[in-house]
């Protein structure tokens, strides 16, 4: 007859306090804070940063992909030209 070998368990030690995350600095820092409630100069530098990304790993990006990324389409209409601009001069095109 065979035997089932299990392993040793120790006693679970009961814990008053609940563990807290740290979230280190650089962490917290890298949140982007939501799209839709940007106010026009920092939303525009964002919308550019997100084309340019779109466009180093996709190949380019759509209105529908800014929509995924959390843009309003009154801020796609408003801003996209700026944006479009910013990000061709960031990428050293202009």
């Amino acid at each position: 007859m065979t035997t089932i070998r299990r392993t040793a368990r120790l006693p679970g030690v009961p814990s008053y306090f609940k563990p807290q995350p740290r979230i280190p600095d650089y962490i917290a820092t890298s949140f982007v804070q939501p799209r839709a409630a940007m106010p026009d100069g920092t939303a525009i530098g964002q919308m550019a940063d997100d084309m340019r990304e779109a466009a180093y790993r996709e190949g380019g990006v759509t209105e529908d992909d800014l929509k995924v990324k959390g843009w309003t389409p009154a801020q796609i209409k408003r801003l996209g030209d700026d944006a479009r601009q910013l990000a061709q001069r960031r990428a050293g095109f202009c």
